[in-house]
């Protein structure tokens, strides 16, 4: 404990006790006085031990609710691999893997390419064949330790038996758009630059909006990108489902003021990308299968969007979950259970729905009514366990 950290432990004890609230406004402005910058230091210092000390917490966190994460994950597989190499060969159904292809390998972490490594030899050593396709220069995983260019260990570790082929046809974009993007990043690669060309021949006008990206310029570039926009639909005769506007995300504050100013301008337009993961149909039909199944003291507050008999290969042969004919037999029995009683039990409550017409399946009710609803249906369900 040096004087620095002193001076930071009692400013946070004094303003703890004043606010009940740890100062992160006040330590963000104090920290840039230059009396001050020792103390902020410290105050850094402090969370990353804070951090390591949290670390054996999260360990035992996991281990008593038997749960894992992704890490432990990629730990426990290169843990199996090291001592069966062989074993995804030749144990698993369908087996053996020749032929393994790894999309953005430029992400790769440590232990991802230790993996990597085995499943390599091993297909190798059977014949088959090991490609990793990706661009050194658009790594985004450096915070959880993607940070080395594997396209160029690999290479080095394995020298003749490596063969490198640069993807230089962009079958994507026009050529306008290739030498806009390479005029900025072409200077910027790693190694020799490449000399990208373009699959499709057409030319098209190109618009550039140059505004500088600061918050004062926002509205200007949403103002121009309107104008745009109008321009091609009524000087151009395209239509609004020809036009795309892409975002690095459609959750910022940026995208919802775009939104505004096109209905403003009576532009129609359709926002993809608002929901998570758990909130797609599919995630969320197989959510309620297993919170219809298992052994719970809680509602039954969730419907599925989907008929689980879509995934369970009841009325197909599917490929994606090799389940037992037994088991298939169980949920699509349970299933057909619960459609039944959820569809009487919808036919006696929809007099509480305004305009409500009679449902024949789990997902039409899902479809038409209210999660409140939904929710108040389900409290009437039992559970087959």
């Amino acid at each position: 404990k040096d004087e620095n950290y002193e001076k930071y432990q009692d400013f946070i004890n004094k303003e703890i006790s004043k606010t009940g609230f740890f100062p992160y406004k006040k330590l963000k402005i104090y920290g840039n006085r230059k009396d001050w910058k020792p103390c902020k230091k410290s105050w850094y210092n402090a969370r990353y031990l804070q951090t390591a000390k949290s670390y054996e917490n999260y360990l035992k966190f996991l281990n008593e609710d038997h749960i894992t994460d992704f890490n432990f994950l990629q730990f426990d597989a290169l843990d199996e691999l090291n001592k069966n190499p062989e074993d995804p060969y030749d144990n698993i159904p369908g087996g053996p893997y020749t032929n393994i292809l790894i999309d953005e390998f430029q992400d790769t972490d440590p232990i991802q390419y230790e993996i990597f490594k085995i499943l390599m030899h091993e297909s190798m050593k059977r014949g088959g064949s090991f490609t990793a396709v990706g661009d050194a220069n658009q790594r985004i995983y450096g915070f959880r330790g993607s940070l080395t260019n594997y396209f160029e260990v690999m290479k080095e570790e394995f020298k003749d038996e490596i063969e490198v082929i640069p993807l230089d046809c962009n079958h994507r974009s026009t050529n306008e758009i290739i030498r806009l993007s390479e005029s900025f990043i072409n200077h910027q690669r790693e190694g020799k630059g490449l000399n990208l060309n373009g699959y499709r021949k057409e030319s098209k006008d190109s618009f550039y909006i140059t505004n500088p990206p600061t918050n004062k310029e926002e509205d200007k570039e949403i103002e121009q990108i309107c104008e745009i926009i109008k321009f091609l639909i009524e000087e151009r005769n395209l239509n609004y489902e020809d036009i795309a506007v892409l975002s690095r995300s459609v959750k910022t504050g940026s995208i919802k003021n775009l939104v505004n100013a096109l209905e403003s301008m009576e532009i129609p337009c359709q926002i993809k990308g608002f929901n998570d993961l758990e909130e797609k149909d599919e995630i969320q039909s197989i959510l309620f299968l297993f919170n219809y199944l298992i052994e719970d003291e809680r509602e039954i507050s969730v419907f599925a969007p989907l008929d689980i008999r879509g995934f369970i290969g009841c009325e197909f042969e599917q490929v994606f979950v090799d389940l037992s004919d037994e088991t298939r037999e169980i949920i699509c029995k349970e299933w057909c259970k619960f459609e039944q009683k959820a569809i009487e039990i919808d036919d006696m409550m929809k007099d509480d729905v305004p305009y409500a017409n009679s449902q024949d399946s789990i997902s039409k009710i899902y479809d038409k009514r209210e999660d409140i609803y939904l929710k108040k249906l389900g409290s009437f369900i039992e559970r087959p366990i």
